[in-house]
């Protein structure tokens, strides 16, 4: 009886702990945010080599999402385990795909991938505290009402021999509606040729997915994991018209990600 209540008192200690850790973690996060977009970002922007800006901001953010992620470590809200990063650190333009289960997929994703480029939602380029860090560092911002220029801004940083993220699905996987990837990452990665290379991403227990406030902690830590898959053909879709390869190519990773990841 007397194990059972101290069982039972571990158990809300760790949570109760774990929520207290999992604000704090996000309040850094966002202090942090502040005070690098208000005083770091802007004064990189003023360097003229806009080159030289984009791989200082880049390498900055790097550090500190990893910052982010060990502190989150080491507070115990989380555990993570990587695989396969370290034979892309010599590859350039390359189309980079992965699942979003959670809110720190990109977190996670920049962290571990050296001067990468990913796709900013067009708001934040107004946002008066981000718009110094997604400027200096260079991302692309997604304008939903011009997705044909968007396509082409991202084959052009392929062509320049740029790595670029990019989430097929668009938005935080849906609980319940499986994997439904866009057509947009098909349409790149022909037009450009690119290599696709699949990064899996697991969370376990599921937490921080859409819908989701940052206090609906899990009843124990999450654990990721992030693989890095061998390369998705391309090259066996450029004999189909365009339309129908695109269509074709997004079933085929539907079906990748739908075989290879638990169903959400």
């Amino acid at each position: 009886m007397m194990e059972t209540i101290q069982n039972k008192s571990n158990k809300s200690f760790n949570y109760y702990w774990r929520l207290f850790a999992t604000g704090l973690s996000f309040t850094v996060f966002g202090l942090g945010g502040i005070v690098l977009g208000i005083i770091f970002f802007p004064i990189l922007l003023m360097i003229p080599n806009k080159k030289i800006c984009r791989k200082i901001a880049r390498s900055a953010i790097q550090k500190c999402f990893f910052f982010f992620i060990e502190f989150m470590r080491m507070m115990g809200v989380l555990s993570y385990q990587t695989q396969g990063f370290d034979k892309l650190k010599q590859r350039r333009g390359l189309l980079i795909i992965s699942n979003h289960p959670t809110l720190l997929d990109v977190v996670f994703l920049i962290a571990f991938l050296d001067d990468v480029d990913c796709i900013i939602k067009k708001e934040i380029f107004k946002n008066p505290v981000m718009m110094g860090v997604v400027r200096a560092a260079g991302y692309i911002a997604n304008d939903a009402q011009n997705p044909e220029e968007l396509i082409m801004n991202c084959v052009d940083r392929l062509s320049n021999q740029t790595n670029l993220i990019i989430f097929p699905e668009g938005t935080r996987t849906q609980t319940g509606r499986g994997y439904q990837l866009q057509r947009g990452a098909s349409n790149i990665a022909l037009r450009a040729q690119s290599p696709i290379v699949p990064i899996l991403i697991c969370c376990t227990p599921p937490t921080l997915r859409k819908g989701e406030r940052w206090y609906n902690i899990p009843p124990q830590k999450m654990h990721f994991s992030l693989s890095v898959q061998s390369d998705f053909p391309v090259l066996n879709y450029s004999d189909s018209n365009a339309g129908i390869a695109a269509r074709q190519l997004t079933i085929d990773l539907t079906r990748y990600f739908s075989e290879r990841l638990p169903n959400e």
